[in-house]
C-alpha cells in the first residue's frame, strides 16, 4: 500500500498458490494494467536496429521453469513477485524508479512499465537496470502514482516475493505488511555467514548456485530478476513458510502469557 493511508485489516491467505478463479474484480483489474509495454518496446528497437543490443541476454526460459506444463495462465495468484530498476536522478546521482515489472507465480506477466522519474535523469545506469533514454519516452510512460495504483491492486493481500525487496518498496515509495514479504535476500538459508555476519548474495550467484544456470549476462531485466526470486522461493517454499508459521505460534505464546 502507498505510504501515508490507512492500514486495512485483512485475512492472512495460505501460501500454497492454488490456481485463481478469475472474477470480475480481476477483469477489473486487467483494464488498468498496461501489457508489458517495455518488452514490446524492446522488441520494436531490436527489429529497428539488429546490430545494436538492447536487450541482456537471457541463458534459460525462466517462465518455462516457472510453468513447465503450460497450465498457469496471466490469473489473479496468491503469490506475485516483484522488481524494479532505477535510475540516477537530480544533481546527487538520488536512486528514482524506471521499471516496474510484476508477474504471479507461474512467471506469467502482470505489470511491466517504465516509469517517468520525477526530475531529469543525470545517470541511467544502463549497464545494470537496462533502461535507455528512449525507454523513458512517449506516452506508453507512466507516472509513479499510475504505477503505485496497479502495483497497490496486485500485491494487495497477496505473499510478495523479490530480492532486497526493501529497495523496490523504497523506489515505489509504498510499504508492503511484513508478514506478507518474502525476501530472497534475507532468507537464511541463501545467506553467506562473514565472521560474525550473515550477508545476502546476489540474486546472478543464487541462481547458478540452486540452479545450476545464469539468468543473464550483463543488463537486469526486471521480468527475468522476479522470475528467478520465484523460482528460488518455490524451491523452499514449503519449508519457508513451515518457518515463519512456527515464528508466528512462537509470538503468539508469548503475547499469550
Amino acid at each position: 500500500m502507498v505510504k501515508k493511508e490507512t492500514k486495512e485489516k485483512t485475512a492472512t491467505k495460505e501460501a500454497h498458490p492454488k490456481k485463481a478463479k478469475i472474477g470480475s474484480n480481476w477483469e477489473s483489474m486487467k483494464k488498468l494494467i498496461l501489457r508489458n509495454p517495455a518488452e514490446a518496446k524492446r522488441r520494436r528497437l531490436r527489429e529497428e536496429n539488429p546490430e545494436k543490443s538492447v536487450s541482456p541476454k537471457t541463458l534459460v526460459n525462466l517462465e518455462a521453469l516457472l510453468n513447465p506444463d503450460g497450465s498457469g495462465t496471466a490469473s489473479d495468484t496468491p503469490v506475485v513477485a516483484i522488481d524494479c530498476e532505477m535510475v540516477g536522478v537530480g544533481p546527487n546521482n538520488e536512486s528514482a524508479l524506471a521499471r516496474i515489472s510484476i508477474v504471479n507465480y507461474y512467471g506469467a506477466i502482470l505489470y511491466d512499465s517504465f516509469v517517468k522519474p520525477p526530475s531529469a535523469v543525470t545517470d541511467y545506469r544502463t549497464q545494470w537496470s537496462g533502461i535507455r533514454p528512449e525507454d523513458l519516452e512517449g506516452d506508453r510512460v507512466v507516472t509513479l502514482r499510475e504505477a503505485q495504483d496497479v502495483a497497490d491492486r496486485l500485491m494487495k493481500n497477496r505473499i510478495v516475493v523479490g530480492h532486497s525487496i526493501s529497495n523496490d518498496f523504497e523506489a515505489l515509495m509504498m510499504h508492503h505488511p511484513r508478514r506478507l514479504i518474502r525476501d530472497t535476500a534475507y532468507y537464511r538459508p541463501f545467506m553467506r555467514k562473514w565472521k560474525n555476519k550473515w550477508l545476502p548474495h546476489k540474486l546472478q550467484y543464487l541462481l547458478k548456485r540452486e540452479f545450476g544456470t545464469a539468468i543473464q549476462e550483463g543488463e537486469h531485466d526486471s521480468i527475468d530478476d522476479a522470475r528467478a526470486t520465484l523460482l528460488l522461493y518455490k524451491k523452499y517454499r514449503v519449508e519457508w513458510e513451515n518457518e515463519i508459521k512456527k515464528k508466528e505460534k512462537t509470538k503468539h505464546r508469548k503475547h499469550g502469557k
